[in-house]
């Protein structure tokens, strides 16, 4: 009930708040890896690998009723959110060193590795800057819309010139709409 999850148009956590009744919508969760460390009379204390979009906390709600006791999260901590994880994290104390500071930012075409990566050249490139999908990389894209298509889920593509690997932009491919460029990045 206290999540950002909207039922028509109105966040759960919003009408909760108001004491307001709204059927709380249900959703599979996909978990990957689950390792039990210990059980207690009162605790379980585990480890979960779960796709994007699980709800941890309404899992943990959803044992205890299965087990007839009730239950709720003690703690919850996010290790790995791909691709970033607690071993590239730096504490806040130390951000006040510059040299951590620098090692602190992970440059963003690295953070969006998991977005597939295109590569431009010569004119391309000047269309692209200017926001213009080049003719030619849209072609290029007819695979990637097809699958964006089935899926009924966005894309996004990153574009990069293929003589200096200078991330150039960031576009999202729609189901049966045209590619949306989202951000252009000049390099003058």
């Amino acid at each position: 009930k206290f999540s950002a999850v909207k039922v028509g148009g109105v966040k759960l956590v919003n009408a909760a708040r108001k004491k307001v009744a709204v059927q709380t919508p249900t959703r599979p969760m996909e978990f990957i890896d689950l390792t039990i460390h210990e059980v207690t009379h009162h605790t379980l204390d585990l480890d979960l690998h779960c796709e994007k979009g699980a709800y941890i906390r309404a899992w943990a709600h959803q044992l205890g009723q299965n087990l007839g006791c009730g239950a709720v999260l003690e703690s919850l901590q996010r290790i790995y959110s791909a691709p970033f994880d607690l071993n590239r994290a730096v504490n806040i104390e130390d951000l006040s060193s510059p040299v951590e500071n620098i090692k602190a930012f992970i440059p963003l075409a690295e953070c969006l590795s998991e977005w597939k990566a295109f590569t431009i050249r010569g004119r391309d490139v000047r269309l692209m800057a200017n926001g213009q999908i080049p003719h030619d990389l849209a072609k290029r894209w007819i695979i990637e819309q097809k699958s964006v298509n089935a899926l009924q889920r966005s894309m996004g593509v990153r574009i990069f010139e293929a003589s200096s690997g200078q991330l150039l932009s960031l576009v999202e491919i729609l189901p049966n709409r045209a590619p949306k460029i989202k951000r252009v990045f000049n390099y003058a």
